[in-house]
């Protein structure tokens, strides 16, 4: 026992000894050469505005991402017909983070806030996962903004269980700073890595950045936003029957990450405005997989406007 404490002890000052900051090295991403930050409410956004067009399509990313995701997969092609801004959500990336940041709403109205600054006032909205249920919590907060939604793999109702064990370390007020200038820059990196082959392109996890999770704050921010969802899926999933606009919806038959019966298909029984595609043979990365019939599902949402 003594041991143990001597162990924990030392875990502690290397947690927050300043040569432990190995996690918050910048690295390299499909970002870097063109940085841009906006203000928010205090906050300063990173974002990337690419393409032109009469349409605005704002694209939001998921749990564990950056903006680059979704530029990668989809953002580069997309800007060749629409005028694509592309957001890091608060806490991730680039962008800061406020006390309140794990809330959805908050992160909507960020991102909201965001696009008004850089002049978009109107847009049809775009997200993965996660980035699928704040893609929702915007819709509900301020329907004046979004146009449509294209929802990939989306979050969108409470679920049996709960999320992983090591999003509830890392946000642990005693042992969570050292999981996370621990734990976090070694192991996690290595699992990072060895997890973005298929169906990622070759190269994604250097292209896309991934790196910038693995930053003590970074990683933080992303398992409050985990460890949060479900309970926010519960205040806010009652009232997606008033949402009015329309709803395009894609999911894989083969996702192991977020169930395509209990978010998609929970959906498109409430909301009347929901086109829901399901595609066979595709997991949770549906815009890496099929990028094509994701942008065909855009297409529909611009054209039911």
């Amino acid at each position: 026992m003594k041991r143990f404490f001597q162990f924990l002890s030392a875990a502690i000052i290397f947690a927050f000894a300043p040569a432990a900051q190995t996690a918050e090295t910048e690295p390299m991403s499909c970002g870097t050469v063109e940085q841009a930050y906006v203000t928010v409410e205090g906050v300063r956004m990173h974002h990337a505005l690419i393409g032109s067009g009469d349409t605005n399509v704002v694209m939001i990313h998921g749990a564990s991402g950056n903006l680059c995701d979704l530029k990668i997969a989809l953002g580069e092609t997309a800007a060749q017909k629409y005028r694509v801004l592309l957001v890091d959500r608060p806490g991730l990336g680039r962008s800061e983070r406020p006390e309140n940041g794990h809330d959805p709403r908050v992160q909507a109205r960020l991102i909201t806030g965001a696009a008004n600054a850089l002049g978009i006032e109107r847009a049809v909205v775009l997200g993965h996962s996660l980035g699928g249920f704040i893609s929702l919590s915007l819709a509900l907060e301020n329907p004046n903004f979004a146009e449509a939604l294209v929802l990939l793999a989306p979050v969108s109702h409470p679920w049996p269980g709960g999320v992983d064990w090591y999003h509830h370390a890392a946000t642990t007020p005693l042992l969570g700073p050292v999981f996370r200038r621990t734990f976090v820059p070694t192991i996690g990196r290595r699992i990072g890595r060895s997890s973005t082959g298929s169906p990622f392109p070759e190269g994604y996890y250097d292209m896309a950045g991934v790196d910038l999770l693995f930053r003590a704050k970074t990683f933080k921010a992303n398992s409050q936003d985990l460890v949060h969802t479900k309970q926010f899926t519960e205040i806010l999933s009652p009232s997606y029957g008033d949402l009015t606009l329309p709803i395009e919806v894609v999911s894989g038959d083969r996702d192991k990450s977020v169930s395509t019966t209990i978010h998609s298909k929970a959906l498109e029984q409430q909301v009347p405005g929901v086109n829901l595609t399901v595609l066979k043979g595709v997991g949770h990365q549906i815009q890496h997989e099929r990028p094509t019939d994701v942008l065909k599902a855009l297409e529909r949402a611009v054209q039911r406007r």
